[in-house]
């Protein structure tokens, strides 16, 4: 083991081991981000990357032209 290394504590009786995690736990308050429906909207997004199906915008004032149809 080493320092940040993941543990469970097993406790039987009288004896505590600690026990190495063979998986990285996530943190509630970021177990979003890893659901399939999000993990389906991150592959989407790496595509229009790749393919340049996306739009860029030089400041607010053209993006939020663009949302509002005004662009």
């Amino acid at each position: 083991m080493k320092p940040g290394d993941e543990v469970e504590l097993e406790v039987k009786k009288d004896i505590v081991r600690l026990v190495p995690t063979k998986t990285i736990k996530i943190p509630r308050d970021q177990d979003w981000f890893w659901t399939s429906e999000w993990q389906a909207m991150e592959r989407e997004a790496d595509q229009n990357i790749l393919t340049g199906e996306y739009k860029d915008f030089d400041n607010l004032d053209a993006l939020l032209k663009d949302l509002h149809g005004n662009g």
